[in-house]
């Protein structure tokens, strides 16, 4: 039978749980919730969203910048 997935409790056919941007299945790869239902692979995600390092502009690995903090509180 053709593969299904479950998220947020819809079920989809892998044909449909497509990502929003490269329609491309999704299948069991790392995806982002963005509004209304879109999933946005974990490429595309990082292409179009993601924070890039300002001078080798390589995608954070968690998505953020931890800041460095010099204060003494």
């Amino acid at each position: 039978g053709m593969q299904k997935f479950e998220y947020n409790g819809k079920r989809y056919h892998n044909a449909c749980f497509l990502c929003a941007i490269c329609q491309k299945p999704i299948g069991n790869n790392s995806f982002v919730p963005r509004e209304e239902d879109q999933l946005i692979c974990m490429p595309c995600y990082n292409e179009n969203f993601a924070q890039k390092c300002g001078k080798c502009a390589d995608v954070s690995r968690n998505n953020f910048f931890p800041r460095l903090l010099t204060d003494k509180v």
